[in-house]
């Protein structure tokens, strides 16, 4: 923000209700012309309310006072300009974190005039404690976040308006590319097998209606031009801040090999079996006629004997 100049008694009249600090300093001399209620009360400056009011302490003063304090290192580094000095155009902003592990961000910016002067610098103290502390749980969540995605043994992609923005290296080695690197910001459909480019137009719909797309086979392209088929299932996701879409795929190359030769292992199974009960159903007819073969022989023999 660019500040205009303000006097001091509306300033006070408006400010001392704020949940943030208000320190206002002199161009120059370093008086200080202003602290509001939260200032004061946050730094201990309570006991100089009156000489604060009265604009009867300089900066150098309140730093003599606040010296060992834990609000000690908030207010250090505030240098006082001359009147020759050019201040910033525009805010300056700091965060500064106390001994007691408060954090406190300082946003800093000169005041004008109405003849474009700079008579003093305006100094906000803000507790941004709690931000700082959810905004760093939020980053440890997302790396563990990531580095779970990076360690899945499962193919993950995420694409927006159709483009690929991210690959985890499962999925690059699925597709034979050594860094996601090499794919992100192209086509999905360079890595989609024709044979499938009609299901998958089907899945982005059904995702687009807010839905999960289910799991499904899919056939993929790598590197080399040859494909292979996976499972894969899809749903929007917020990724980067917006919108996208993420895919998930599992190679079932192997498991449908394995398909194949159980059930090419069945059907030779099946032939033997049918070849025993062919092999049966001749041998029976065949000791039929071998019995009576026999029977006649034993009885000719006996004729011959017998004459």
């Amino acid at each position: 923000f660019q500040a205009s100049f303000v006097e001091v008694p509306t300033l006070g009249g408006l400010s001392d209700a704020l949940p943030f600090g208000l320190y206002l300093m002199q161009t120059g001399t370093g008086r200080v012309l202003y602290a509001n209620h939260h200032l004061r009360q946050m730094a201990g400056l309570l006991p100089f309310e009156d000489a604060l009011a009265r604009g009867g302490l300089t900066h150098a003063r309140v730093l003599e006072i606040l010296r060992g304090s834990p609000y000690e290192a908030a207010f250090q580094g505030m240098r006082v300009l001359t009147p020759e000095e050019e201040p910033a155009r525009g805010p300056e902003a700091c965060e500064v974190e106390l001994p007691s592990g408060q954090v406190l961000r300082r946003l800093s910016t000169p005041l004008h005039d109405p003849q474009g002067n700079s008579p003093c610098q305006l100094y906000v103290f803000e507790d941004v404690t709690d931000t700082r502390r959810t905004r760093e749980t939020l980053q440890r969540a997302e790396f563990s976040s990531r580095k779970l995605i990076e360690s899945l043994p499962e193919g993950l992609l995420v694409h927006r308006d159709q483009r690929l923005v991210y690959l985890n290296p499962a999925m690059c080695a699925l597709l034979g590319y050594e860094h996601a690197d090499e794919l992100l910001g192209q086509s999905v459909w360079n890595i989609v097998h024709p044979d499938s480019v009609q299901r998958v137009l089907e899945r982005m719909r059904t995702v687009a209606s807010g839905r999960v797309a289910p799991v499904e086979e899919i056939r993929y392209v790598r590197r080399d031009g040859k494909s292979f088929d996976a499972e894969s299932t899809s749903l929007v996701i917020e990724f980067d801040g917006r919108p996208a879409v993420a895919v998930t795929a599992r190679d079932i190359t192997e498991r449908k090999q394995m398909q194949a030769q159980l059930l090419q292992t069945d059907r030779m199974a099946m032939v033997g079996t049918l070849a025993a009960g062919v092999g049966h159903e001749i041998n029976n007819p065949l000791s039929y006629i071998l019995t009576n073969l026999r029977l006649a022989l034993e009885n000719t023999r006996a004729l011959q004997s017998s004459l």
